[in-house]
């Protein structure tokens, strides 16, 4: 494997997405709106990519500690974490050096932002920074502390904070539309983490984490999966019928057959990790097309409005 490859997987790149996607999605709103800045855009990007950066590297280094990663021999390629320690890639010490690197400039161009567009944005990033610390991590450890507080951190973390965070820094303000367009990427990741904490169930229950399928067995967590994933639907369809939402993001259920199919391989193969990974590629698909659509059917209001 090359070492561009290498480094691609211990930051597990193929996640940043989910930033991306809400980033994209607060400045679609912002756009919409009437304002949008593309240099302070691109700041946000780079801000957020660190601070994901810093939440999967420190993810690795915690579940390292804690044990779940060693002892997970039913990892697929969507859930285990990157494998860089256990497969002596990196050491725990460097992990940690990249933990703090990423956080540390995530941060500090979070200040800066904060700075330039509204100090009230530093309250919304410290506390998506603070989320992604906590949710592996001491001393809360969010993942063994609170029932079904890893997908209500990540769902927080990737949805509301992170969507109104972009719209903020666009528009200086906050707003009802803003917020409710939020719910939709922050379900979609919801649903993706619990996806991807089928694989693991084992690992997680030796060492006490208290995620969906954890808490509730793998199959009964199927219905807290589904609920996750259609509620992403539902929030779109209500906002366009409440008119908090343009008519526009419609387009966004056109990824509705990929849930679907994606349903359909939870229900059946909830317990064989390896038989499970399309249903969480096509989890990861729904996510990232919706949050794509979502910035689209923003494009097309604004155009046709």
């Amino acid at each position: 494997m090359g070492r561009m490859a290498t480094a691609l997987r211990i930051i597990r790149a193929r996640y940043f997405t989910a930033t991306i996607v809400s980033v994209l999605v607060g400045a679609a709103v912002a756009w919409y709106d009437g304002t949008l800045h593309l240099g302070y855009l691109l700041v946000t990007l780079v801000a957020a990519l660190f601070v994901h950066d810093g939440l999967n590297l420190s993810n690795d280094y915690f579940d390292h500690v804690a044990g779940p990663d060693a002892v997970n021999d039913a990892y697929n390629a969507f859930s285990g974490g990157s494998r860089a320690l256990q497969e002596g890639v990196l050491t725990p010490r460097q992990t940690l050096a990249l933990v703090v690197l990423s956080y540390a400039v995530g941060g500090a161009i979070g200040v800066y932002l904060a700075a330039v567009r509204g100090w009230w944005l530093l309250a919304i990033w410290a506390l998506g920074v603070f989320l992604c610390l906590a949710r592996n991590g001491p001393p809360l450890r969010i993942y063994y502390l609170l029932a079904a507080g890893p997908e209500l951190a990540i769902g927080l973390g990737f949805g509301p904070i992170l969507v109104l965070a972009s719209y903020y820094i666009q528009a200086q303000r906050l707003s009802l539309p803003a917020a409710w367009a939020s719910l939709v990427p922050g379900l979609f990741m919801a649903a993706l983490l619990c996806a991807n904490e089928f694989p693991d169930y084992a690992a997680d229950r030796c060492v006490g984490k208290k995620t969906l399928p954890v808490l509730l067995g793998r199959e009964r967590a199927v219905s807290s999966y589904l609920g996750l994933l259609f509620a992403g639907y539902g929030v779109t369809v209500a906002g366009i019928i409440l008119r908090l939402l343009p008519a526009a993001l419609g387009i966004s259920l056109l990824t509705l057959p990929l849930a679907l199919r994606a349903a359909g391989g939870m229900r059946r193969f909830h317990s064989d990790p390896a038989a499970l990974a399309p249903t969480n590629a096509a989890t990861y698909r729904v996510h990232f097309y919706s949050g794509l659509l979502m910035t689209v059917g923003y494009v097309i209001a604004r155009v046709w409005e």
